[in-house]
């Protein structure tokens, strides 16, 4: 309740047993106390009728893209098998059947350059090379401060 008032901006009203929660002036739900002084929010669930209307409303486009991120980035031949072979019940795909740029599986194929095995070359002279790192922003400190820097000499 401290959360809703303090973060959210809620106005909350008590009288008896009952909690009445609004913002700008507008009630947006009640609650109810009972006697072991549990608050109980007032009002129904959605039925299982309204879920199926609204889920039905909102679909998303069975294309070979969505196949692929679904079925943890297979190959589009794979995909296209799947609905050939009816191997799998309700895979229908629609609109083209390419093979789309996907991020998360060029990532992966990535490689980086081995870690050297050997020493880091050192700077020779002072001031020759600095690394540096920041952190920040922090919650303020006392002198008001929301960055530390630290800087190294090679």
């Amino acid at each position: 309740v401290f959360t809703l008032m303090t973060r959210r901006a809620f106005e909350i009203h008590g009288r008896a047993h009952t909690l009445s929660f609004s913002r700008a002036g507008k009630t947006l739900f009640t609650a109810t106390v009972s006697t072991s002084n549990i608050g109980l929010l007032d009002g129904r669930t959605v039925s299982h009728e309204q879920t199926q209307v609204a889920n039905a409303a909102t679909t998303t486009p069975l294309t070979t893209a969505l196949w692929h991120r679904r079925l943890a980035h297979i190959n589009l031949d794979d995909i296209l098998d799947l609905q050939r072979t009816r191997a799998a019940t309700g895979v229908s795909i629609v609109g083209k059947r390419d093979k789309t740029l996907c991020e998360p599986c060029l990532a992966g194929k990535m490689h980086r350059h081995a870690i050297p095995r050997g020493p880091a070359r050192r700077a020779t002279q002072v001031f020759a090379v600095i690394h540096s790192d920041v952190k920040g922003p922090l919650p303020r400190s006392v002198q008001g401060f929301r960055y530390w820097v630290v800087f190294v000499d090679d």
